[in-house]
């Protein structure tokens, strides 16, 4: 009988924290948007992004953010949920797993991808074999020199064209390189679909191209 009463409690205080806003209870004084700082450890910014707009039963959408952050990293950064209370967020903390709400703030805007000024990082290196010697001298050509910045996989597209061998056509100037890497039929892609939107692009493109090399003013 306590475990059900225990459960019944829980169930229904989840019900109270997710339940929707009423409609016309927003006060006018108060911004539209509740900004606050996301904590997250060991998951991704859609996969937190997705969590809280289930707890609070509205669209992802409507959860704005400048960038996304790693899974694998403890992270900061700010986001603005559009017409949900501190009170209610802040009460999320208590059903959350591995992030946190904090720092809220009532604005008149969301935010926009791209808008931060930049991020800041602290790396720990861990399991770190060798004297205490060499780590100093490491740590010193880092300092001087830096390192080689190798970008991850998703940097270089997800398509069968690599997003590179576009980025070097353009720096070649070879534009009609760029528009059959991007344009022509790849393999096991949809033929006729792919022919129905390129066919008259390229026919028209192929004209341009007889009469002289586009210029970039073309492409933009």
């Amino acid at each position: 009988m306590f475990l059900f009463l225990l459960l019944f409690f829980f169930l229904f205080s989840l019900k109270l924290l997710t339940q929707a806003p009423r409609k016309h209870s927003w006060p006018k004084s108060r911004g539209s948007f509740c900004h606050c700082v996301l904590y997250k450890e060991n998951k991704d910014t859609m996969d937190a992004i997705n969590v809280l707009s289930k707890f609070l039963r509205v669209k992802p959408n409507l959860i704005s953010y400048m960038g996304t952050k790693d899974k694998r990293a403890i992270t900061v950064q700010e986001i603005a949920v559009l017409k949900i209370s501190a009170q209610r967020l802040s009460h999320l903390n208590k059903c959350l797993m591995n992030f946190k709400l904090g720092n809220f703030s009532y604005k008149k805007h969301p935010l926009k991808l791209g808008e931060l000024q930049g991020n800041h990082f602290t790396v720990v290196i861990r399991n770190i074999s060798g004297s205490d010697q060499q780590v100093e001298q490491a740590m010193t050509s880092l300092r001087d020199t830096g390192f080689i910045n190798y970008y991850g996989m998703q940097r270089f597209g997800t398509t069968a064209v690599p997003t590179y061998q576009v980025g070097r056509a353009i720096l070649q100037n070879s534009w009609k390189e760029v528009m059959d890497l991007i344009l022509k039929p790849r393999p096991g892609g949809s033929l006729f679909a792919v022919i129905g939107f390129t066919a008259p692009f390229m026919s028209t493109f192929n004209i341009l191209f007889s009469a002289g090399s586009p210029s970039l003013h073309f492409l933009c």
